[in-house]
């Protein structure tokens, strides 16, 4: 339960509707978290990976090849997570919307609070047949050897990314390479 504001009579005209204000933020404020938290599922994903690197290596760059144990996107669903051939039905929560709406009832009138759907995610569609190969997560994990270049002049802590090598979400993360240099 929301903590109610309460406004005595004695208030101005200014005061209370400073408080009807806070009432109303406190209100939106699932609106907010639900569009955030939206984001965050669909943004991508980064890895990190810690390597150690010789003074010599540090100094005059070289080239370094590692095993990498990291999400990639089904190629038999193409990330989608429905088998192919399937299709996807509209959610009975939300209507295909996305979002579902609370209304209720307050001493200052009808709130309204918009949240993503717990069902479908905020996808608005759900899935008929899930892909076999990923069991409809539209993801696996993959051992991928990575090769990268490191420059000479690398200090402790200098960090690389490597585009389109991180977690695969709905867009490719980066890989983020920190390294750490030997006495």
């Amino acid at each position: 339960m929301r903590p109610i504001l309460l406004i005595s009579l004695r208030l101005s005209l200014g005061q209370v509707w400073v408080g009807l204000l806070a009432w109303i933020q406190l209100d939106l404020e699932p609106v907010v978290a639900a569009q955030l938290l939206k984001e965050k599922i669909y943004a991508p994903k980064c890895f990190r990976y810690d390597m150690r690197l010789e003074f010599s290596e540090a100094i005059f760059g070289t080239e370094k090849e590692f095993e990498l144990s990291h999400l990639e996107t089904c190629e038999a669903c193409n990330g989608t997570g429905a088998k192919m051939g399937s299709k996807m039905r509209i959610c009975s929560t939300c209507g295909g919307r996305g979002q579902v709406m609370r209304t209720e009832q307050t001493p200052f009138g009808l709130f309204s609070q918009v949240s993503v759907c717990p069902n479908c995610g905020g996808d608005g569609e759900m899935i008929s047949e899930y892909c076999r190969k990923c069991a409809g997560e539209g993801r696996l994990r993959v051992k991928k050897d990575i090769k990268v270049k490191i420059p000479p002049g690398v200090g402790k802590g200098s960090i690389l990314r490597v585009a389109g090598e991180g977690d695969a979400g709905q867009r490719v993360g980066l890989l983020e390479i920190f390294m750490y240099t030997l006495k």
